[in-house]
């Protein structure tokens, strides 16, 4: 029977800075994707008053 040895302290700090480095990059992109997001609806919300005359008022 083959017994798996455990990774050495290196590796397993090695792989946790990659876990690490991964979830920041991917907080990055979805911050950055939300900001896209939000930047596009403020964009869209402020050019109905002027050209939805109802989005003006609070039926919209």
């Amino acid at each position: 029977m083959i017994t798996q040895s455990h990774p050495s302290p290196e590796v397993q700090r090695q792989e946790r800075q990659q876990s690490r480095a991964w979830f920041f990059a991917w907080l990055t992109v979805a911050g950055l994707g939300a900001a896209v997001a939000i930047d596009a609806a403020s964009a869209a919300m402020s050019q109905y008053p002027t050209t939805h005359p109802d989005c003006a008022t609070a039926r919209c």
